[in-house]
This record gives structure tokens, sequence and C-alpha cells, in this order.
């Protein structure tokens, strides 16, 4: 039975849609359940950045990134360290802007911070 290109690749989009989300779901828990300190965000950065420079176009990496510095904004921001706080803020939306336009269809809660936070630029979030 042939399946038309269309449905193969609407079935792909779902497929890399739910693999996104799961990274994204995991990246969140691993990050709320262990305890880390700023040398293990700094390693799994280092990690993540030379995924990159292998393959550019990782959106799962330039997410998993955001949320990293995201968590880091956080928790800046509960310390009451409002320039930390916005400079981490400001590297999540940079990581999170890169991914969008790789994966428009995906990160739909990143989508949603970088409207509400007034990160985004008007071009990813259409």
């Amino acid at each position: 039975m042939n399946v038309p290109a269309e449905t193969n690749m609407a079935r792909s989009q779902r497929n890399d849609n739910f693999i996104d989300k799961s990274f994204t779901v995991m990246a969140d828990l691993i990050l709320k359940v262990l305890p880390t300190d700023r040398r293990e965000h700094q390693q799994a950065l280092e990690h993540y950045e030379q995924a990159l420079a292998l393959n550019a176009k990782m959106p799962q990496a330039l997410n998993n990134i955001a949320v990293i510095y995201h968590h880091l904004g956080n928790q800046a921001e509960q310390k009451g360290e409002s320039d930390v706080m916005d400079r981490y803020y400001s590297q999540a939306a940079e990581y999170w802007t890169r991914a969008i336009r790789l994966a428009p269809n995906n990160y739909l809660e990143a989508q949603n911070w970088l409207k509400t936070s007034g990160r985004g630029s008007i071009d990813v979030l259409i």
C-alpha cells in the first residue's frame, strides 16, 4: 500500500514533535529532581555545544541548552539576582529562538514563554 508523501511527512512531524516534547520534559525533570551545581550545568552546556558543532541543525540540543539557561535564570530570580537572571533568560531566549526556527511546530511552551516574557521576535512567533 502506497502512503502519500504528505501523510508520511505529517506522521514524521508528529513523531519529531513527540520526541522534542519528551526531551523537554525529561530535561526539566532532571533539572528539578537532581541536585546540580553550576559546574554540572557548565559541563552539560559544553556537551550540547559540541553536539551543535557537529550538527548545527539539532533543535533538541538547542532546546536543552535553553532549558538549562532558563533553569539558571529561575535560580537567579529566586536569589534576587536580577542582572544574572536577565542574562540567563536572554540566553534561553536566544537558543529557543534558534530551535523554533529549525522546528517551528515544536516547543510550544517555549514559544509561549517567549511571547509572555517579551523576549521573542515577531518573525519566530508567527
